[in-house]
């Protein structure tokens, strides 16, 4: 629906016998109404008086334009600012003043803005005295913005699928030369950034299912046996064994002394193979964690009454945050303590660490698709891709692209976990192996 920002209304005037027009809008500039006065004419053989020498203030200029919705984007923004303020009249026959260059006040969303008509200054009339000043020159109306919050989003992006043909649940990397892929029955790859993958052994048939580092010689893994797997960046891999029963779903880290695994709870490391007793969080399943520092964690989970995303201060309490009611969060991930993300079923969840999230962007209803990760690897670039295969974008500020589909030839393949280096480097854990995203 096309809605206009400002009404115009025209009103007629006599100024001392000239018929004056004005044309004010609502909200879209402001005029003057101030008229020079006329002098008084003399006595009979007497001159007249001069008229008065101030001419009246130029007009406003009007308001910017209301920007369209970006092509790809998904949502608008405020237009631009408007044009220039009218100068003011000039004295004693003197031009007037140009305007000042601020400008006016931007529509309001999905509004066009009307250029604002700003009324000149009335001329003195009258004796023989000066002529009132010029009027200033009504301001132009200002250009629309870019249609987007914040800046643009991040490139569309070549995929192409790198290594075997086997499923791989979660993906991470230190840099843009140490990536490492892991997957079911134990399988884990790795690869300098070169399109190669190289299998390394693990010694586990478990289903490894989230992986985490503080740096390239400091990676953990978490599998769905008893054991939590470490390694210094060499190859091998070391077992550090759990109580038996004990199955874990993600892992993730603060620094090198503060790792957490998640499953029925979640356990603390402090990073020299020793591992707290299990805190628990609620009645569900825990299926990612992340934090700001030891003193600021998040859990993604589900099964728990609604509440999807639970909070700790590093004290071994968890406290449930406030979110739209859902029935499961599949991952959790900030790029500081007050941007963060949460994705949840067929919404993306957005909290500035306030203790309250709400939907940033949806998937349609009935839910057929949902989001299972999100990563980015700086705060103006975001991505979430989802179990259907497709993966969307964001600047960070509110807008996200439309979905793009991976792999086109395997429409519906699941995703399960994005990593990042940059916005041009960019990898998918995928159904069909490892898809890797590059610039067209």
């Amino acid at each position: 629906m096309l809605r206009f920002g400002c009404t115009m209304t025209l009103r007629t005037g006599s100024i001392f016998g000239v018929m004056a027009f004005v044309i004010s809008g609502g909200g879209c500039g402001s005029s003057s109404d101030d008229d020079s006065t006329s002098g008084r004419a003399g006595d009979t053989g007497t001159a007249a008086e001069a008229g008065a020498t101030t001419g009246g203030a130029g007009g406003k200029g009007g308001g910017g334009g209301s920007a369209a919705v970006p092509s790809g984007g998904m949502q608008a923004m405020k237009g631009g600012s408007g044009g220039t303020t009218a100068g003011s009249a000039g004295t004693n026959s003197q031009s007037g003043r140009g305007g000042a260059s601020t400008g006016g006040v931007a529509g309001d969303l999905g509004d066009s803005g009307a250029t604002g008509a700003g009324e000149g200054g009335g001329s003195g009339s009258g004796g023989a005295g000066a002529t009132g000043g010029t009027g200033g020159t009504v301001g132009t109306g200002g250009s629309g913005g870019n249609g987007m919050m914040g800046g643009p989003l991040p490139p569309e992006l070549a995929w192409e699928r790198q290594g075997n043909f086997e499923l791989y649940e979660a993906i991470w990397g230190s840099g843009p030369n140490d990536i490492y892929a892991v997957g079911r029955a134990g399988s884990l790859v790795h690869s300098v950034g070169d399109g190669t993958w190289q299998s390394q052994e693990t010694n586990t048939s478990a289903d490894l299912k989230g992986i985490w580092g503080s740096g390239s010689n400091d990676i953990y893994v978490a599998t769905t046996a008893n054991l939590i797997l470490h390694s210094a960046g060499d190859g091998t891999w070391d077992h550090q064994a759990q109580d038996s029963g004990t199955s874990f779903n993600n892992v993730g880290g603060v620094d090198s002394a503060n790792v957490y695994v998640v499953g029925a709870g979640v356990m603390h490391g402090t990073g020299d193979g020793m591992w707290g007793d299990s805190q628990k969080v609620a009645s569900g399943t825990l299926y990612a964690v992340w934090g700001s520092s030891p003193t600021n964690l998040y859990v993604a989970m589900s099964g728990a009454s609604g509440h999807v995303i639970y909070h700790s201060k590093g004290d071994g309490n968890w406290s449930a945050q406030t979110s739209p009611s859902l029935s499961s969060a599949h991952d959790v991930w900030g790029s500081s303590a007050d941007h963060l993300y949460a994705a949840a079923e067929n919404m993306l969840l957005r909290s500035t660490g306030d203790g309250t999230w709400a939907s940033e962007l949806n998937l349609p209803t009935p839910v057929t698709e949902r989001f299972v990760a999100v990563f980015g690897p700086s705060p103006e670039v975001i991505y979430a891709p989802t179990d259907k295969g497709n993966v969307y974008r964001s600047n960070g500020a509110g807008t996200w692209s439309e979905p793009q589909v991976v792999d086109p030839t395997r429409q519906g393949m699941s995703c399960f976990d994005v990593w990042a280096s940059s916005p041009t480097d960019v990898y998918l854990a995928c159904q069909f192996g490892v898809y890797h995203g590059v610039p067209k």
